[in-house]
């Protein structure tokens, strides 16, 4: 029986991105997935996990629930398990990944706001006569009153695949049903 290793967690994340795959047969990264067969090491350790946590939790299956929570460190009250599934699906996350204020106040920090970054984007993406001049200052000034530009992001097929649902962010103007 091979003896146990402390893992070295900065060194272990290096193999967590990227094209890295996990072959579980032999316990080794691997920078190919051989025709599929092998999980990328961020599903691996991280997504298959979680996804396994969050079914359990959704199944509402205490004598399977328990066991997995207590060998994550997560240990709950009998009546927690008679909770409806949202709420003990909140609470078990919770409980693992602790109090998520702080990623929000990651995102706050980090990511610039969207009035400053449409400048930017602006610049970028709008192609036109250099003589309106006018109308690319209101789009960069994300201008309520100005003519309505919306940047779409992404097309989603509908179920019945006659048309497209459309994601965007409006740059300017403003959209209104109907």
């Amino acid at each position: 029986m091979r003896s146990q290793q402390a893992i070295d967690p900065e060194k272990f994340a290096r193999f967590l991105w990227g094209d890295i795959f996990f072959d579980e047969e032999k316990r080794k990264f691997k920078r190919d997935s051989q025709q599929g067969s092998n999980p990328r090491s961020f599903v691996y350790y991280v997504l298959e996990p979680f996804y396994k946590v969050i079914a359990v939790s959704i199944s509402e299956e205490r004598p399977e629930l328990e066991p997995i929570l207590s060998r994550l460190g997560v240990y709950l009250k009998k009546k927690d398990f008679q909770m409806d599934i949202k709420p003990l699906v909140k609470l078990v996350l919770r409980k693992l990944l602790g109090d998520m204020s702080c990623f929000t106040d990651l995102l706050v920090a980090n990511i610039p706001h969207s009035k400053a970054s449409t400048k930017t984007k602006v610049a970028r993406l709008y192609q036109n006569e250099s003589e309106n001049v006018a109308l690319q200052r209101q789009l960069e000034a994300c201008d309520p009153d100005g003519p309505l530009c919306i940047n779409i992001v992404k097309l989603f097929n509908n179920e019945m695949e006659d048309c497209f649902y459309a994601f965007g962010r409006v740059i300017s103007g403003t959209l209104s049903q109907g």
